[in-house]
């Protein structure tokens, strides 16, 4: 429901499908409304993913990175390795 907010949400769906992965605390009426109102006003190609709800959410997983908080098994191996790698979400003192 935030994705609009995100850094530059239209080249976001240019550039690549969105698959949303369902949360709890929202209605399925309200997501399919959401998911529409995005296709139509970016052309946008959004799926949802049929899987069981997650209750990890992006702030979650920076909020946990920039409290030395692991987020194995949170996300994939890969992107762990990326996130440590680059040194994302860690507070640069900037």
């Amino acid at each position: 429901f935030q994705i609009e907010t995100w850094k530059n949400p239209k080249e976001l769906f240019e550039l690549t499908p969105i698959i949303l992965a369902r949360r709890g605390g929202f209605l399925q009426k309200d997501l399919e409304k959401q998911m529409t109102y995005i296709k139509n006003k970016y052309e946008s190609n959004i799926q949802l993913l049929d899987s069981p709800i997650f209750e990890i959410s992006s702030n979650f997983i920076r909020n946990n990175i920039k409290n030395g908080k692991s987020i194995k098994y949170y996300v994939a191996e890969e992107v762990e390795e990326y996130t440590y790698e680059n040194k994302l979400y860690i507070d640069h003192g900037v």
